[in-house]
């Protein structure tokens, strides 16, 4: 809206200063017609004879080009700023390096303390598929020992993106 404002102004403008010396500007269909042609790079015929006119069509272009180069960092502001707010909020997100010393180190720890391999326990949730979270009791009858069982779920729950959110009446 502000940019087709500003056109009209600057078109309006024009066809006041420049119908009477200047076809192109004859009407304001015409000085629309111009102004967009001038927006796209291509001048009116010698215009450079015409102070008033390269004055003019100066302060129209930079006002016009500003005002378009605004709403274009604005959006890529915003996108950028939708980004990155995803991003902070993203708590798997972490860098390579960490990511992969921890794969090894939790890996290490499983072996360690017997804990189920990543395929056991896609097996054991594959057939618990409806269920809403997986006990230490069905990790032992899945044939897991019931001390790597408890290791398991007491590691795995310490985790914050794992626990269950309490929501109850005044949570927005």
């Amino acid at each position: 809206i502000m940019f087709l404002l500003d056109f009209i102004f600057f078109s309006l403008t024009a066809t006041w200063m420049f119908s009477a010396s200047w076809e192109d500007f004859a009407d304001l269909q015409r000085s629309c017609l111009t102004q967009f042609y001038v927006l796209l790079g291509e001048m009116p015929e010698s215009f450079e004879e015409d102070t008033r006119l390269v004055v003019y069509v100066s302060i129209s272009v930079m006002v016009q080009f500003f005002l378009m180069l605004n709403f274009l960092l604005a959006i890529v502001v915003e996108g950028y700023m939708k980004v990155r707010e995803d991003i902070e909020a993203n708590e798997t997100e972490k860098e390579v390096v960490h990511d992969i010393v921890l794969t090894v180190y939790n890996r290490f720890q499983g072996l360690y303390y017997g804990w189920p391999t990543p395929m056991e326990v896609v097996l054991l949730l594959r057939n618990k598929l409806f269920a809403r979270s997986i006990s230490k009791r069905e990790l032992q009858d899945g044939g897991i020992e019931i001390e790597a069982a408890r290791g398991f779920v007491e590691r795995y729950f310490r985790q914050r993106c794992l626990r269950a959110e309490v929501v109850n009446k005044y949570d927005l």
